[in-house]
Order: structure tokens, then sequence, then C-alpha cells
């Protein structure tokens, strides 16, 4: 009866180290999979992030056009771009999709009228 045990035991123990080693090598896989996804995303770099227009009369719209280069390797898609005030607006145009090292603009509109 004790060799019965031992036999079954040690069964046991491979199934859990078969079980380990899967599960291990799952996470492996997938956080390579991650890894590369990651190494293949855009990035998007500013010239600068801010710009101050000083002080303003109270008449028309005022626009700055804010630089920026995509410094990933995949796309950058810009699908929305929204403004923390209703005073300004913000765009890229038409082009919404920028490749690998390519450089774009992002036209921002601020409405002085009835502002000072």
């Amino acid at each position: 009866m004790s060799n019965f045990l031992n036999s079954k035991g040690a069964k046991a123990g491979y199934f859990a180290l078969g079980v380990i080693g899967i599960i291990t090598l799952m996470f492996f896989v997938m956080s390579n999979g991650n890894l590369s996804a990651a190494n293949k995303a855009p990035k998007i770099k500013f010239n600068q992030t801010s710009h101050d227009f000083g002080k303003v009369a109270q008449g028309p719209q005022l626009q700055y056009n804010f630089s920026f280069k995509n410094n990933g390797a995949g796309v950058l898609k810009i699908e929305n771009i929204s403004t923390s005030c209703g005073c300004t607006g913000a765009t890229t145009g038409n082009k919404k999709e920028f490749a690998k090292g390519e450089s774009g603009e992002i036209q921002v509109t601020f409405n002085k009228i009835g502002r000072a």
C-alpha cells in the first residue's frame, strides 16, 4: 500500500509541476505579444504643450498651431480632440493619421468675442 501512495503522490506532483509549467509558458507568450505590440505603438511628441496669447483685447478669434511628430513605430490616429472650454476649438484639419516619423499640427482657436 505504501508504494501505491508514493507512486500516486509522485503522479500528482508531476501533474502539478506540468500545470505550473504550462501557466508559466502561457505568461511568457502573452507578455512577449504585449511587448511587441508596445514596440509598434505610436508616440506623439509636441514641440510645446502650452501657449500664452498674453493680454488680448475683446474682438475676433485668435489661432495657434501646436506642432507634433509621431516618434513611435505605429500609425498615430487622432480621432477626437476636445477642449475644456466652449470658447476654444481644436482640429488637425482633414488629416487624421500620421505615419512613423511624420509631423502634423493641431490648430487651436480661441473665440474672444464677449471675453476680455
